[in-house]
């Protein structure tokens, strides 16, 4: 049971590829989740009563929150910038259309790379893929 699973390492090159596109696209997914909904609220007006000088205490959401934060992926990142650079050269001018897939593919990269270069220098200690992930993900 368990002491077979836990004594041998964990690998996927044994796994279908369905099984491991699945897991990915509901990994994708529930990072999209996290960060368009961090904090699931009953009442939209509960985030206006958090003042900034009480200490917060972190409940179990905000927890598996940070922890999805952590379990960092370039997948989703990938999806969002290519969906937006070719929403945006399609709805641009035929002549000016590789043009504008390649700036805004290249800025949005580059500039996430640039973002988390800039907090990796000003002490910040989350890594630099997590933070080209959230940033990826957030756009």
């Amino acid at each position: 049971g368990d002491e077979i699973f836990l004594a041998e390492p964990y690998s996927t090159l044994d796994e279908p590829v369905r099984e491991t596109i699945m897991r990915d696209v509901r990994s994708v997914s529930s990072k999209i989740q996290v960060i368009l909904l961090p904090l699931k609220k009953t009442n939209p007006l509960e985030y206006v009563s958090v003042s900034t000088e009480e200490e917060v205490q972190q409940d179990e959401n905000q927890r598996k929150v940070l922890q999805a934060l952590r379990d960092w992926d370039l997948w989703g990142p990938l999806v969002v910038c290519l969906a937006l650079s070719i929403l945006l050269s399609i709805r641009s001018p035929t002549e000016q259309a590789s043009g504008v897939f390649a700036a805004v593919f290249c800025s949005m990269w580059l500039g996430s790379a640039i973002v988390t270069v800039n907090a990796k220098l000003l002490g910040g200690t989350i890594s630099f893929f997590q933070s080209v992930c959230v940033l990826g993900y957030s756009v």
